[in-house]
């Protein structure tokens, strides 16, 4: 399929949660690192509101966006379709590691060092990007997860549900002090969140319009208490800033959990197509890799945008969200440009040298050697890596 006309032909009220997904994603990003002392400012009305909806956001968009890709993930998909999307996905992820890295050299050469420069060669494979690593990981365990998961049935899987919930949602959820084996920020949150979308996705009903708005309603609330409360208590006691933000700094916690679920329930329910909307939200990935490339951080949300100008005013939550939004309109043009090139060059024959890379390599003496040694007689049937 043509990659424009298939983002053409997107539900676009899809397309616009992942706009918004990106847009917390990114508003984030910006107080983490243009106004890193917000945490420890004085309590205000300003600081409450850009805690509860735009520092907190960061992982609800996580959430959000990986629900939307894995919504569409064919649960019958083989190994070959998945390591074809990764295919795909790392050559997008190394345009802009290597372009970005050139820019750096040029304006912010300070801030690249040899580290940056292999990780710019090797990004997937060195975490350049952790939601990018995470997510191909994830898809290269995906047909054996989506297999393995069906193969449980209903009571099973909701069983796997109820022990992951208590173990990291409620358990590492609500207790600091709790380590339960999932960090955060790697593929196996996706693997959890997988856990929980496939059984509502395969033997749930679908979340009403109450129900979602219920989730929303409790997972801000949450916030708020959270950033009111801890932000009174950090004034008082100078003490665990943190807890301001706590309830959303992981993707496996509560409160992104419901947000996100809450919010995908509402926009999948809708149709409507606009392909100015599909058009960029397909930028949206570039957003991330450009504001969060290492070298560029600095430069964005210091040099370009100093956020901390604006900072401490009645309009200070206005103005942060104008800067979010310029920067994604802004690196949405530069992935325009970048999805022009790719569509003269490497686009028209989307795929085809994998393709062929597979095939050679699934049909090589090496591959029928190792299945002749590792599989048992009666499936030792065919070399290749998609039967299987």
């Amino acid at each position: 399929m043509n990659r424009r006309r298939g983002w053409a032909g997107r539900n676009s009220s899809i397309e616009v949660l992942r706009i918004l997904a990106m847009f917390l994603i990114t508003s984030h990003h910006l107080l983490a690192y243009g106004v890193p002392d917000l945490l420890t400012s004085s309590l205000s009305v300003n600081k409450v509101l850009l805690e509860t909806f735009l520092y907190s956001g960061g992982k609800i968009g996580v959430v959000i966006f990986f629900l939307i890709s894995a919504w569409y993930l064919p649960v019958d998909g083989t190994l070959k379709s998945c390591f074809r999307r990764v295919w795909l996905l790392e050559r997008e992820v190394l345009f802009w590691s290597l372009a970005l890295l050139a820019c750096s050299m040029v304006f912010n050469r300070a801030g690249v060092g040899t580290t940056l420069v292999a990780s710019s060669v090797l990004p997937t494979a060195t975490s350049l990007w952790w939601y990018v690593t995470a997510y191909a990981v994830f898809l290269l365990v995906f047909p054996f997860l989506a297999k393995g998961l069906r193969a449980l049935g209903a009571r099973e899987h909701l069983a796997l549900c109820m022990v992951g919930f208590v173990m990291w949602t409620v358990g590492e959820g609500f207790v600091p002090f709790f380590s339960l084996g999932l960090p955060g920020g790697d593929f196996l949150s996706f693997v959890y969140i997988y856990t929980l979308l496939s059984y509502y996705r395969w033997h749930m009903q679908a979340i009403s319009a109450r129900a979602a708005w219920v989730m929303l309603a409790v997972g801000y609330g949450l916030l708020l208490f959270s950033a009111a409360v801890g932000g009174l208590a950090y004034e008082r006691l100078h003490v665990a800033a943190r807890m301001q933000v706590y309830f959303a700094a992981a993707e496996f916690k509560l409160v992104p959990l419901l947000v996100g679920f809450g919010l995908f329930s509402l926009f999948v329910r809708r149709e409507f197509h606009s392909a100015v909307v599909n058009r960029f939200a397909s930028t949206m990935l570039a957003t991330y890799l450009i504001t969060e490339y290492p070298a560029m951080r600095k430069l964005v949300w210091q040099r370009l945008i100093p956020v901390e100008s604006f900072s401490g005013h009645w309009y200070t939550f206005i103005a942060v969200c104008a800067a979010v939004v310029a920067v994604m309109v802004a690196a949405g043009v530069l992935d325009l440009l970048r999805q022009t090139l790719f569509s003269l060059t490497i686009d028209r024959h989307r795929g085809r040298l994998f393709d062929r890379l597979w095939d050679s390599a699934s049909d090589s003496k090496l591959v029928a050697r190792i299945q002749r040694i590792c599989l048992p007689a009666d499936e030792n049937q065919s070399p290749r890596f998609e039967e299987h």
